[in-house]
């Protein structure tokens, strides 16, 4: 925290497909790989819902792999201790830690300029997020729990509603105000910060959250290529508008 001038507002950022352009499970799924960690029956299956995906197969077939790469980490992990595991995470930070969506990190850094305290709460495992969270000089942060079980590993998987409780006891930690508050989030799952904050973006995200940011008249940004556009809710009806990120 600085010190010099106390924080009283905070913003808090989803990291998977938020700011990170692509998403850190499958990166560690691929580190996964690379150790033989997982039978080509495994393999063939991830590929299968990768696919589906990329076909479209339905409006849900990208949750669908994301849950099963999710799904595939927790149960590996039994398989191997916390120090290969914190290898595999920062492995896959020095890849991705630049790999980012340019609205995003630049939100990041005009309210770091505005004092904001900066949250990363998310579902990748906490080991990588600590790691995203100092490079990017943030204030505090929270994920998903890898803990040691007779010298095994296992994932506990942080949930939306566990995101929102893990935000309400920073809020406390730092003794910080709602009032102008930001969240910034991409899937179904962001939901309960994104309603929680005064200041909502729904960024890039997918269907179930377009349609529920839709309904409560939320921020949508989309980043394209090297364009940034946000659509804002005025006099009952949506504007498209480029962003000023």
């Amino acid at each position: 925290m600085d010190t010099e001038k106390l924080k009283t507002k905070y913003a808090v950022f989803d990291l998977d497909g938020t700011l990170i352009r692509w998403q850190l499970y499958h990166a560690i799924i691929d580190e996964l790989i690379n150790l033989k960690l997982l039978t080509d029956q495994q393999i063939q299956t991830i590929n299968q819902y990768k696919q589906d995906w990329k076909n479209r197969q339905t409006k849900e077939s990208f949750e669908k792999y994301e849950k099963h790469l999710i799904n595939e980490t927790a149960r590996i992990v039994y398989k191997i201790n916390s120090d290969d595991f914190n290898q595999i995470c920062q492995n896959v930070f020095s890849i991705y830690k630049d790999q980012v969506h340019s609205y995003t990190l630049n939100l990041i850094k005009e309210l770091q300029t505005k004092n904001y305290a900066i949250f990363f709460i998310s579902g990748s495992p906490k080991d990588i997020v600590k790691l995203i969270a100092r490079y990017y000089r943030i204030d505090d942060f929270a994920g998903s729990n890898l803990t040691d079980n007779n010298k095994k590993s296992q994932l506990i998987v942080m949930t939306g509603q566990q995101k929102l409780k893990a935000l309400k006891q920073l809020i406390t930690k730092y003794n910080l105000s709602n009032k102008n508050s930001y969240a910034v989030g991409d899937t179904l799952g962001d939901q309960y910060i994104l309603n929680y904050v005064e200041n909502p973006i729904a960024f890039n995200p997918n269907q179930s959250l377009f349609d529920l940011a839709q309904s409560k008249h939320w921020k949508i940004v989309i980043e394209r290529k090297n364009v940034n556009y946000q659509l804002t809710y005025q006099d009952n009806q949506y504007v498209l508008a480029k962003t000023k990120h």
